[in-house]
């Protein structure tokens, strides 16, 4: 039985002049019989954060930070 998952990958926080931005890459794993078949990538995402980002957002999610 064939069984499609999107994981997300490469996620991070750009911070630049004093704003955040977020970065990720949307990947689409075919499985079957429970075994990945067949990678492929969907969308690269990177936009400006919208919500208040804090240190301990951040550290509580695991998210690294890149400072530009």
């Amino acid at each position: 039985m064939r069984n499609p998952k999107e994981p997300e990958k490469r996620h991070f926080f750009i911070r630049y002049k004093g704003r955040y931005f977020r970065f990720n890459e949307i990947w689409r794993e075919e499985l079957l019989n429970g075994k990945t078949q067949h990678t492929t990538k969907i969308t690269t995402n990177f936009a400006p954060v919208m919500y208040e980002v804090t240190p301990e957002y951040l550290q509580e999610h695991g998210f690294q930070v890149l400072h530009f």
